[in-house]
């Protein structure tokens, strides 16, 4: 049986969005096979001077800097270059050699990223799963509960429990489709399904960045807002209804 993973079938796929979203992800699964010291990930309109294509189809060849310690790693997936991790503070004993392996660190460490997004969104949709929503709320409330506890007060912030953004509060807004069940009937669960995608396009293209818009249920979605007032939910559940 072959180790082999098809990066043209990921799902959903990777964006630029997404890399920024994921990127502790993306960064410990670079250092659990290159240990570094810090990094930082980029979007460069053409590759970087020194990192030439490795052949026709094989994306782009890794840089070594021995001068600044730092390696610059083409993340490819599916022959698309999509951005380039520098890892600094990296220590290489035979540089020549490990370039072609450098290169496919960021190639795995991009599938494991896909594989982890696949794994929390909602083939229909695109949006995210609602347990992957849930999991984030309940890091919402754990945030809040810090934030609100002894070690948040003046004096104590140096402890470092507070965590950074700070958090005040959370909101969650369910879209509910009450006639759904029964347009299903009527036209079909398929012209329902179409329904429900066309509503998570217009609520990603409304909703602020920050906010987390998942699938709830095969009738509704609902939305998390870190740091939502109740008023700001409002605003927010008026702005959908429309």
């Amino acid at each position: 049986m072959s180790s082999k993973v098809d990066t043209h079938a990921m799902g959903p796929g990777l964006g630029r969005q997404d890399l920024l979203d994921l990127e502790p992800l993306l960064a410990a699964s670079i250092r659990s096979m290159l240990p570094f010291g810090s990094h930082t990930l980029f979007f460069p309109e053409i590759p970087p001077r020194g990192m030439e294509p490795q052949a026709p189809g094989k994306g782009f060849q890794a840089v070594h800097l021995p001068g600044e310690k730092s390696v610059m790693l083409p993340l490819v997936l599916a022959d698309e270059t999509l951005a380039v991790f520098v890892a600094r503070e990296v220590g290489i004993s035979a540089p020549k050699s490990m370039l072609p392996f450098l290169a496919r660190i960021g190639a795995m460490a991009l599938v494991n990223t896909a594989l982890y997004k696949e794994s929390i969104t909602d083939p229909l949709t695109g949006l995210f799963t609602r347990e992957h929503l849930l999991a984030s709320l309940r890091d919402e409330l754990a945030a809040i509960r810090r934030c609100l506890g002894p070690a948040s007060r003046p004096g104590n912030m140096a402890n470092g429990d507070c965590d950074s953004p700070w958090r005040a509060s959370a909101g969650v807004v369910l879209v509910r489709f009450h006639t759904m069940r029964d347009k299903a009937r009527e036209l079909g669960f398929e012209a329902c399904d179409h329904y429900l995608v066309q509503a998570a396009k217009f609520i990603r293209e409304v909703l602020p960045e920050q906010a987390l818009a998942a699938r709830w249920d095969e009738c509704g979605l609902a939305v998390l807002l870190p740091g939502a007032t109740r008023t700001a939910c409002r605003a927010e559940a008026s702005k959908l209804a429309k």
